[in-house]
């Protein structure tokens, strides 16, 4: 038989499928970072990572960027973490004040470059500063509290001034200070009490315990005070905000606290635990946002029952 060429075996070509793209919108993260909710349910405008963006209403704008302001404070050639920075505007311009605290002192950086010491000894255990400005008819001055250092203040007449052995009643326990309605408030570290000025605008005289453990359903001590401007749909007035470390929130309305009948609790409420160092609350508009663990609350959303940890 003859042999037969074979023609060898040709895999049939086949046509490649067509590329189908999808378009697809990712918005900005306009709601920020979100490390509270599952991914699975988080909005689309939250993000996991959010590194020198800033989010606007509009969009993210992009952080700007720093430049050195001030040397570091040294010891033995190591240098020092900076706790504190907060400032003091006087009545001039001129007068006007940047401090930092570290090393348990305060240093002027107003000018920048080396800091120079302005009080060289607070008795600070952690160098962490609450601070807030009071005006006086004899003075505008900067309140400034600390663990271990007391109750200082500061004005361009009479420099720093140590006024815990001045002021009756007062402790280097001192953890926070706030002024309502003229008159200055102050928290005490692991304290339930909270404690007010006796005179009004005044920084100085005799500080008086005002208990407030009843809105401490959790536990804790009172964290910190806080005025809140609000208007009521009748008149605009001024509340005093009390926060637990455990989270609880109390507000309360009057203007005298030496009298039951001039100073009523309006009703508490719960946050979530706030952070036990810092400022974690800061006006915003006409309200007061609170930094917890559900977020960032605002204030008027809170007591309305409209906040709650899905939101």
């Amino acid at each position: 038989m003859p042999l037969v060429p074979l023609k060898p075996f040709k895999t049939p070509r086949k046509a490649a499928a067509a590329q189908v793209a999808q378009l697809a919108v990712i918005p900005a993260p306009t709601g920020g970072l979100n490390y509270r909710d599952p991914i699975a349910s988080m909005s689309p405008q939250d993000a996991l990572v959010l590194t020198n963006m800033i989010p606007r209403q509009q969009g993210c704008e992009l952080r700007k960027g720093y430049q050195a302001y001030a040397n570091a404070v040294t010891v033995a050639s190591v240098a020092q973490p900076v706790e504190s920075v907060f400032g003091y505007t006087a009545p001039n311009p001129a007068n006007n004040k940047v401090f930092m605290a570290t090393n348990g002192k305060i240093y002027d950086v107003t000018s920048g470059g080396a800091p120079v010491v302005a009080v060289a000894s607070t008795g600070s255990t952690d160098n962490e500063w609450w601070t807030t400005q009071f005006s006086t008819a004899a003075d505008t001055f900067l309140l400034a509290v600390s663990p271990g250092a007391g109750y200082w203040t500061y004005s361009t007449t009479s420099g720093w001034v140590n006024r815990t052995s001045t002021t009756t009643n007062m402790t280097t326990a001192v953890r926070t200070v706030a002024v309502w309605k003229r008159r200055v408030w102050f928290t005490f570290e692991n304290d339930s009490n909270v404690y007010y000025m006796g005179a009004v605008d005044a920084i100085t005289g005799t500080v008086t315990s005002f208990p407030m453990g009843s809105i401490l359903r959790n536990g804790g001590y009172v964290s910190a005070l806080f005025n809140w401007t609000i208007d009521a749909g009748f008149s605009v007035d001024d509340y005093l905000v009390a926060i637990g470390t455990e989270g609880d929130v109390g507000v309360w309305e009057g203007t005298d606290p030496t009298s039951a009948a001039t100073f009523q609790l309006k009703g508490a409420w719960y946050v979530g635990r706030v952070p036990r160092h810092g400022r974690y609350f800061t006006p915003f508009g006409g309200d007061v946002m609170i930094v917890s663990e559900l977020g960032l609350v605002p204030m008027s959303r809170l007591i309305s029952g409209q906040y709650t940890q899905d939101q």
